[in-house]
């Protein structure tokens, strides 16, 4: 959807509805490609393996900090070499 640089609160009812609708369905879309931190701990090879590396639980916790490149799986691996 292609927006115009007019501000909100200028908009019309209707153009404000599409507008809604729009970011609704984006957020739809976007939602349907995320895989949660539980997911991967469970589903991510790489992952895995390296929390076995490191004698660590495969956690969604563990996961979110690896996603974010922080903490013991994420240096253990990329960090220290593979």
């Amino acid at each position: 959807m292609k927006t115009d640089k007019r501000k909100f609160h200028t908009l019309t009812d209707e153009e404000k509805q599409k507008t809604f609708e729009h970011a609704k369905k984006e957020r739809e879309k976007s939602m349907k490609d995320s895989v949660t931190n539980g997911e991967f701990a469970k589903s991510n090879e790489l992952f895995r393996q390296t929390c076995d590396k490191v004698s660590i639980k495969p956690t969604s916790r563990q996961a979110s900090r690896f996603r974010n490149k922080h903490g013991k799986a994420y240096t253990a691996h990329f960090l220290q070499g593979k």
